[in-house]
């Protein structure tokens, strides 16, 4: 994961995000939107397991429960990774 994350940083301003999350993990549509709006220089995402759907929008708008077992994804500021 960390020659991602420096390769990434590689191709980014300092006060950019680099964004890495787990390839069986889906992502919201709004998550880079999220990412941008937030003022933290870390954000860290957990796992969401919900109930089998058949579109993607049934899947984001469902509800939902938060598996803390691990981080499946995350977003750092080049600034404070380096």
């Amino acid at each position: 994961m960390k020659d991602m994350l420096d390769l990434g940083c590689k191709e980014v301003d300092d006060n950019d995000y680099v964004f890495y999350s787990n390839l069986d993990c889906m992502v919201k549509p709004d998550i880079y939107k999220y990412i941008l709006d937030s003022k933290e220089d870390i954000i860290i995402f957990h796992r969401r397991d919900v109930d089998e759907h058949n579109c993607l929008q049934d899947i984001f708008s469902s509800s939902y429960k938060i598996k803390e077992t691990g981080v499946d994804g995350i977003a750092i500021r080049k600034n404070i990774y380096n």
